[in-house]
């Protein structure tokens, strides 16, 4: 197999891929912004006041890596990402304003993100891997933010408002910077409702607490608005640290293929869990015990079993009704080793895994060219032998008569 990343003559075909040629997401150039875009930022006593538009450096994105955890994005790909946003929706004032009537057609909605393995839609509102199918996550526009800063839901709405409110109104921020018994404005988005006191006093609130707040409104107006916010969350405007496009992963150094055993068939995305288990625990032993290291090891799943067709389900067709549940688990975990022996199926079984080795090596380096980088390979269970039959050239399906 000439250029190919295993030598197994068989099974070898040219895989077609529809990769971008590119090596590494490169920092999106401030100039894709146009005049009317540029952040502008007023100094009172050496701090920026809390009504200017948000430079993009304090807007942070999110993408949700499991059903109940936001994660941040790192400063290189926030950045990316916010600009493209811009370059294609303005900031909040102007994205306000839009009627929808500029060609979509014509602009640019993605932008690679996480090393160089993930793409971001912003027209979808999803990260999805690159190089493997099945993997993919919502993203979030951070720009107000709970106490502990996680993304407020209502974020760009709030902001918005807020701009309404504050901005190019000196004569309001004066009048309330010392009032906290008052109410400026409040307003309802969708499931939460939003008050502001002042410039720096933003509070959300339930539906349920925001009746009993405001009945509180108007019973302790003269005593303040302590018991009103005791009982909503407080919002912060921008995300606690600057974006840094200095804040990026590595090249990869050592590409990891990770090829799962039997059972794949009951839950076709453990693999894909198991390799994001991989990332995130090399991950914390890089930053607890090799700070400052170059190097990065990346994990790439391997599924090669959905790409096996076998007997078209004949299988389930004739396994009796009284043991069906049992034999489906057997059918679908068991059954992949008789695959495997047999002298029918055993060939596309190896060819299937060489073959989707072959797909992901070739793109990596499609995408990534002046990479250099060695690669391994961790298998499991039946993965482990294949693997090895494909390096040794063993075939065991072949009768020895």
């Amino acid at each position: 197999m000439n250029g190919s990343f295993l030598s197994y003559a068989p099974v070898v075909n040219n895989m077609e891929t529809n990769g971008l040629h590119i090596e590494e997401p490169t920092l999106i150039a401030d100039d894709v912004l146009d005049e009317s875009n540029a952040m502008t930022t007023v100094q009172t006593n050496g701090t920026a006041t809390t009504f200017d538009p948000l430079k993009p450096e304090r807007v942070r994105w999110f993408y949700k890596s499991d059903p109940k955890k936001w994660t941040k994005f790192d400063g290189f790909d926030s950045l990316n990402i916010e600009y493209r946003y811009r370059a294609n929706f303005g900031n909040e004032e102007e994205a306000s304003s839009l009627n929808g009537s500029f060609n979509y057609y014509f602009q640019n909605f993605t932008v690679v993100v996480r090393g160089g393995l993930y793409e971001v839609d912003l027209l979808k509102k999803k990260c999805t891997s690159i190089f493997w199918p099945g993997e993919d996550s919502d993203i979030f526009r951070g720009v107000w933010f709970y106490d502990g800063y996680e993304p407020y839901e209502y974020g760009e709405e709030v902001e918005r408002e807020h701009l309404n409110l504050f901005r190019d109104d000196t004569r309001k921020i004066e009048s309330t910077e010392d009032n906290g018994k008052s109410v400026i404005r409040d307003v309802t988005y969708g499931d939460m409702h939003v008050v502001w006191y002042s410039p720096t006093e933003v509070y959300s609130f339930k539906p349920k607490s925001f009746i009993n707040t405001k009945i509180m409104r108007s019973v302790t107006k003269k005593l303040g608005t302590y018991f009103q916010k005791s009982a909503g969350y407080k919002l912060i405007r921008s995300y606690k640290t600057e974006a840094d496009e200095k804040d990026k992963l590595n090249d990869i150094t050592h590409l990891v293929f990770l090829v799962h055993g039997i059972g794949h068939k009951i839950d076709n995305k453990k693999i894909i869990r198991n390799t994001s288990q991989f990332r995130d625990c090399v991950k914390w032993i890089k930053q607890k015990y090799f700070q400052g290291t170059e190097q990065r090891a990346e994990f790439f799943p391997v599924d090669w079993r959905s790409r096996c067709s076998f007997d078209g389900g004949l299988v389930e067709q004739i396994t009796p009704l009284n043991l069906k549940n049992i034999r489906q688990i057997l059918n679908s975990s068991a059954m992949d080793i008789m695959y495997y022996t047999s002298p029918i199926y055993g060939r596309e079984i190896q060819n299937s895994l060489a073959n989707e080795l072959n797909r992901l090596h070739s793109e990596f380096v499609q995408h990534h060219p002046h990479h250099h980088f060695k690669v391994s390979i961790m298998a499991h269970s039946l993965g482990s032998v294949i693997s090895y039959d494909i390096i040794t050239g063993w075939e065991p399906f072949v009768s020895n008569i």
